[in-house]
């Protein structure tokens, strides 16, 4: 199933040497790449100072009441990026399967939970 991202809105770091994304999808699911949404802990909501931020203005975007860059301007970040092209799971690199069931898998991704 792909979705389609409605909004996204970059939001600088506390430091300033980097951007954080936050997207927000047409099933109303906020996510973002900072480490405060992508290392959640156990038992934790997975979520964000970027993604609480953005939360307030969720179903105004999906109702089509606010643009993306709207809720930029009222959270007083520079800007929203475009929307993200759509990458459907057919067009996904294809990777080599283990070759055999002595070796570790692998797990790749970007979030990862952890107990404490």
């Amino acid at each position: 199933m792909t979705l389609n991202i409605v909004g996204a809105w970059a939001f600088p770091s506390s430091s300033g040497s980097t951007t954080y994304e936050t997207t927000l999808d047409e099933v109303a699911t906020l996510s973002c790449n900072c480490p405060g949404f992508i290392f959640k802990k156990a038992g934790q909501t997975r979520g964000c100072k970027h993604t609480r931020q953005v939360a307030p203005f969720v179903e105004s975007v999906l109702l089509g009441k606010l643009t993306a860059h709207e809720v930029a301007e009222r959270l007083g970040i520079a800007g929203s990026s475009p929307p993200i092209p759509v990458v459907s799971s057919s067009s996904a690199p294809k990777t080599k399967p283990v070759a055999s069931s002595s070796s570790k898998t692998e797990k790749k991704g970007r979030l990862i939970d952890f107990e404490e």
